[in-house]
């Protein structure tokens, strides 16, 4: 494929982004569909915030329910699940503005970097990084999107095959047995027909479906940005420093190139490190009440869900085992996402860091040691504008790209360590007390 098409592919992947976020703000009349599919546009919002909202509400008045600690810690984590999902929705609506003004900063840097990537051979390499970055964040979009709407269909199914097994394998008589919801929930109606039952089994699953999609579509958001800030910091090192001659800076430093050369290309450079930054500043506008609730979460559900462990009485039931599963998925779900986004930010914290490396090796004293003439005059001038450069480009390098999680959270793979560590220890110990006791 041809570099130059490849770039608009980019910059076409971005504006569909900002027409598919473009749906999320129903608030706002969106000029390039019709009056109809405005108002189909609302309906749909509408219904997504209404069917999470009543579900989260069902849910949070069931708590009362509980009559011992297992059962609080088995009504409270579908609760936190759907009220993240929810609020991250919520958020996302808020900050519509800023992501969409993310967006836009990724497509300016983009256009730097083509600024720089003078040769043939430059932009092959370039593009190709795009083309891989755009291939992977499809494929992690429709890959969460199906962990996610599956991991809900599979939750929800569970309480049917558990039912399926007591009234057709036990012969459990059906007048004394209680068909089981996928969650706990408090109605205004008694569920004592078949009719109720399924009505509220499919309420459960729509309005769960619809929570897990707000979630999702947060999540993947989130992914695109950290991934495209880490990758936009890989091509920045690797083009300040490289083992291999092709390098930019390192050619346009060489004593037989004008430092003028030099000046411009490392310019370039630093102005797509500010715009970086900008983009990190921005992206931590936008993120921070989700990786407040991600990591909150993340903390409340690991500990809900060892005390579970703990509490369970292991066996062959299918009760036992339905109940496994089911925590084994959520668990699952929780520390996956919490890998995800701590890794990526420790990735960019390392990449970041690396940076004042990068432009402190860049050979910017090439025009100095390698400058045969006088040294005064314009190439005086151009060498004090390079130092400056490199002088504001290592203090602003030096500062650690950190993402903080409300007041008490550091997102990084440290975290996410200490957190699993945490619950598997707080599994061991509560298993071996109720052992004892």
């Amino acid at each position: 494929m041809n570099w130059k098409n490849s770039s608009l592919d980019y910059e076409q992947f971005i504006d569909n982004i900002l027409n598919a976020i473009g749906h999320i703000k129903f608030w706002k009349r969106n000029s390039t569909l019709s009056r109809t599919k405005n108002l189909i546009n609302i309906f749909l919002n509408v219904t997504l915030l209404t069917l999470s909202s009543l579900l989260v509400i069902s849910e949070t008045i069931a708590i009362k329910n509980s009559y011992d600690l297992t059962s609080f810690a088995a009504n409270l984590n579908p609760v936190l699940f759907h009220s993240i999902g929810l609020f991250k929705w919520i958020f996302m609506i808020i900050k519509m503005n800023d992501i969409e003004d993310i967006l836009v900063r990724m497509k300016r840097c983009h256009r730097i970097c083509l600024i720089y990537n003078e040769t043939e051979e430059d932009f092959y390499q370039y593009t190709t990084k795009l083309m891989n970055y755009k291939d992977k964040m499809m494929k992690f979009t429709r890959i969460w999107f199906f962990i996610c709407l599956s991991g809900v269909v599979q939750w929800c199914l569970n309480p049917v095959v558990y039912d399926y097994y007591n009234i057709h394998v036990i012969k459990v008589a059906d007048e004394n047995y209680t068909r089981n919801l996928p969650y706990p929930g408090s109605y205004p109606w008694i569920i004592d027909s078949n009719y109720k039952y399924i009505l509220t089994f499919v309420f459960q699953l729509t309005s769960a479906l619809t929570t897990s999609i707000e979630m999702a579509t947060s999540d993947i958001l989130n992914v695109i940005f950290l991934v495209n800030i880490s990758l936009n910091l890989q091509l920045l090192n690797e083009s300040l420093v490289k083992e291999k001659d092709n390098l930019i800076i390192l050619r346009s430093a060489n004593h037989e190139l004008p430092a003028q050369k030099f000046k411009k290309e490392l310019r370039n450079c630093l102005l797509h490190h500010r715009e970086i930054l900008l983009l990190v500043n921005k992206f931590k506008i936008v993120s921070s009440y989700s990786v407040f609730l991600l990591c909150f979460d993340s903390t409340v559900a690991l500990c809900l869900i060892s005390l579970e462990v703990s509490m369970i009485e292991i066996n062959s039931s299918i009760e036992c085992i339905m109940k496994l599963m089911s925590m084994a998925e959520y668990w699952s779900g929780v520390t996956v996402e919490l890998f995800l986004f701590s890794f990526l930010a420790t990735r960019i914290e390392e990449l970041g860091l690396k940076t004042a490396d990068a432009i402190y090796a860049c050979n910017w004293e090439q025009p100095m040691v390698s400058y045969q003439a006088e040294f005064r005059g314009e190439h005086r001038r151009t060498t004090f504008h390079i130092n400056q450069m490199i002088k504001f480009g290592l203090m602003c390098a030096q500062k650690p790209i950190i993402f903080n999680g409300g007041l008490f959270y550091i997102l990084s793979v440290q975290t996410f360590k200490a957190l699993m560590g945490f619950s598997m220890s707080n599994a061991v110990v509560l298993r071996q007390l109720s052992g004892e006791s």
